[in-house]
């Protein structure tokens, strides 16, 4: 059940109820955790490693270059760039109705931002290796613009980043517990997997920073080059498209942690 959450048409409810019970061991014998304190209790703890990663050292040294070169980046410069390509596919595109998945929120992002590390626009795999969040950059672009669609806000500014907290791209994340992993109200045992359940948290009244893109010490180094480019995506499609869906039936990608639309196709202003 856990595995398909993220690819429900609301998740919300469930998520829910899971924050309503506390860290427990759910029925798979994986540990779940969703309620703010507990999310930021586990992810900041030392017990609760990263089962996935290289070995400490490259992976903080790669990591390290990643923020530093991100750095280097010019928020302004990012989003005018992101604005203006998929300005201009949308203007080329044959219309009257745009598949915007597939037209501008996979490959604009990652293009411009491969364009602003002097790399080849054509060769992503360079930029992805800074920006490990391809599809999750196009998640949150296909979840704004749905947002913006359902609850028609009357301004755009903001809208990626409520989007961010309130049905983000990443929905979960894992850790592993190298020791026990103390909570104030249960002890999760050595060798348990937690799911963490950021896009729960996110929810949760005591929520003082989202989780859209974790938590230190281990926040994506990306997180703001994401929110700038796809920011710079919305604010062109929300210029030139029409807010109705044309297919009002939204299903998600099969994906155990990522919240992304299959399609999202909007009729061109």
């Amino acid at each position: 059940m856990l595995d398909e959450l993220a690819s429900r048409p609301d998740p919300y409810p469930t998520y829910a109820a899971l924050r309503a019970r506390g860290a427990h061991a759910h029925d798979d014998g994986r540990w779940v955790v969703a309620r703010s304190a507990d999310v930021e209790a586990v992810l900041a703890s030392p017990s609760a490693v990263v089962g996935f990663v290289p070995p400490a050292d490259d992976h903080d040294r790669r990591r390290s270059l990643a923020i530093a070169r991100l750095a280097e980046l010019a928020p302004s410069q990012l989003q005018a760039a992101a604005y203006a390509a998929t300005a201009e596919r949308l203007t080329a595109a044959p219309g009257p109705t745009v598949e915007l998945m597939g037209l501008v929120a996979r490959d604009v992002p990652i293009a411009v931002l491969a364009a602003a590390l002097g790399a080849d626009p054509a060769l992503t795999p360079t930029a992805a290796l800074l920006l490990q969040a391809v599809d999750a950059t196009a998640g949150l672009i296909g979840n704004s613009i749905l947002a913006r669609s359902r609850h028609r806000p009357a301004v755009r500014d903001g809208l990626v980043e409520a989007t961010s907290r309130f049905d983000p791209p990443v929905q979960l994340t894992t850790r592993v517990a190298a020791r026990p992993i103390e909570l104030p109200y249960v002890t999760i045992p050595t060798d348990a997997t937690v799911v963490v359940l950021l896009a729960a948290a996110n929810h949760d009244p005591d929520c003082r920073e989202p989780f859209g893109f974790g938590a230190e010490p281990r926040r994506c180094p990306g997180s703001s080059a994401a929110t700038t480019l796809a920011s710079g995506v919305v604010d062109a499609v929300v210029e030139r498209c029409a807010p109705e869906l044309v297919d009002p039936e939204v299903t998600y990608e099969a994906r155990p942690n990522l919240r992304i639309p299959s399609r999202v196709r909007l009729d061109l202003a």
